[in-house]
């Protein structure tokens, strides 16, 4: 979400004309303030949104924000890959792996909470670098082995939650640019006075 974009705020003009060079350094306090708020709402709201069969540390795992500067008014709240703690590859498709949806060996395969889904075959392993998941064999071979993901939260989050979190961004970048104005303004009272 890019939110360089200001709307409404004429009030602000006089505020605006008074704060001058420090304008740049205001909006971008705002806009990646704005985009904390947004990250903790999303992942709160993708976590709701799948049945809380997953914690909220696996979903930040996936949700980046790429803050703005000075320079670029630009900020962004990415939803994609997901990357391991360990530092390894990341999942190109955005998926979370079946490891984090609280995942049992049963006698014959792997449950897991998404829909408290079975998954027949599957089994539970742990690899080098730590990372649990759930692994299936491609044919009887004993190699090679796929791991097995569960949804992306990227689609979870375009296909429900998208606009209602656009809106609500919104309106928090323009409370934090009016608080961030005021800030600057005040600081700069401060030392005038001193």
């Amino acid at each position: 979400m890019a939110f360089a974009e200001v709307r409404g705020t004429e009030e602000l003009t006089k505020r605006l004309l008074g704060i001058g060079a420090d304008l740049p350094i205001a909006q971008m306090r705002a806009i990646n303030r704005t985009l904390e708020g947004a990250r903790t709402r999303a992942v709160t709201d993708i976590v709701a949104d799948l049945g809380g069969s997953i914690t909220p540390t696996a979903v930040r795992r996936s949700v980046h924000i790429k803050k703005a500067t000075p320079r670029d008014l630009v900020g962004d709240l990415l939803i994609g890959p997901y990357l391991r703690d360990s530092g390894g590859m990341p999942n190109k498709q955005g998926r979370i792996p079946l490891g984090q949806f609280f995942p049992t060996q049963l006698m014959r395969g792997v449950s897991y909470r998404v829909g408290k889904r079975y998954l027949a075959g599957a089994f539970l392993a742990t690899l080098r670098s730590g990372h649990r998941g759930v692994f299936m064999r491609r044919g009887v071979a004993r190699l090679p082995i796929d791991e097995r993901f569960g949804p992306s939260p990227f689609k979870v989050f375009r296909s429900q939650l998208l606009e209602r979190h656009v809106q609500a961004a919104r309106e928090q970048y323009h409370a934090r640019l009016v608080h961030e104005i005021g800030f600057i303004l005040s600081r700069r009272a401060g030392t005038e006075a001193a």
